[in-house]
């Protein structure tokens, strides 16, 4: 339960990314977003900077690469006319800012060629939730209780 008796699911903030690059040869994925995510996902190696919208040059965003670490993603997806819900976890590297805004890349715990062929097969949506920790079995008990059909990246 959450401070205010809201039920909660990760203990610190979520992050919505773009799935923009998925490198076959290197087995990773990139999530980026123009500079959304919260600072508390930066990478300790990196400083958070200022920045503005990449297209838009609007501000106040942040740049940084996301941190190393366990992490879920998911997303509600309404693909094929129908709702289901899609899980998947990695690891979220220690590496550079792929792209401007915040970014990281990620190694699935299955091939990205597996988890890209699923993603195509099912016309899945390209923005995800993303949070630090292991939230799967959650994700699945409240799919089970809501009836959804689900679609695991990654098992």
């Amino acid at each position: 339960m959450g401070g205010r008796g809201d039920p909660v699911l990760a203990g610190e903030a979520p992050f919505v990314g773009d799935l923009v690059d998925v490198d076959i040869d290197g087995d990773t994925a990139v999530f980026w977003h123009c500079g959304l995510a919260p600072i508390s996902m930066a990478s300790p190696d990196a400083k958070a900077l200022p920045t503005v919208h990449s297209n838009r040059r609007k501000p106040l965003l942040h740049e940084f690469p996301l941190k190393p670490g366990r992490v879920t993603i998911a997303r509600l997806s309404q693909a094929g006319d129908s709702h289901k819900l899609v899980v998947g976890g990695g690891e979220m590297l220690a590496a550079p800012l792929p792209f401007s805004g915040t970014a990281g890349t990620l190694r699935f715990d299955k091939s990205a060629t597996e988890v890209l062929a699923t993603i195509m097969a099912e016309g899945l949506e390209h923005h995800y939730g993303l949070a630090y920790g292991d939230y799967e079995e959650d994700l699945l008990a409240l799919a089970a209780r809501w009836e959804l059909p689900v679609v695991n990246l990654t098992r």
